[in-house]
């Protein structure tokens, strides 16, 4: 398994979500209705046949609306040498979107 798909794994774990929220995002985890997560299946194929898994969108309630968070993962295990050539170390990206609807259903 490679660590992007590890790394998707266990944020698809509520109990791992809610983690991550309340000690990286503490300010909107508190909002999130973590008992309303809903995992929406972003599974396609390349023109090779092989199965790829995108993004993690999970839809839930944030401040008692309807909500998406669209989870971005960009994980780099190689060093980050051109980055900071004094400081190769091993690089991690996360993009989180919140999506809220509104205005009249």
């Amino acid at each position: 398994m490679n660590h992007d798909a590890l790394f998707k794994m266990l944020l698809k774990t509520p109990v791992v979500l809610k983690g991550f929220f309340e000690a990286f995002l503490p300010q909107v985890g508190k909002f999130v209705d973590f008992n309303a997560l809903e995992f929406v299946d972003k599974e396609r194929f390349t023109s090779g046949g092989r199965k790829r898994t995108g993004d993690i969108l999970v839809k839930t309630r944030l401040r008692s609306q309807d909500a998406a968070f669209l989870i971005h993962l960009e994980h780099q295990a190689q060093p980050a040498t051109a980055v900071c050539p004094s400081n190769p170390s091993p690089q991690s990206t996360l993009g989180i979107t919140v999506v809220i609807p509104y205005g009249p259903k």
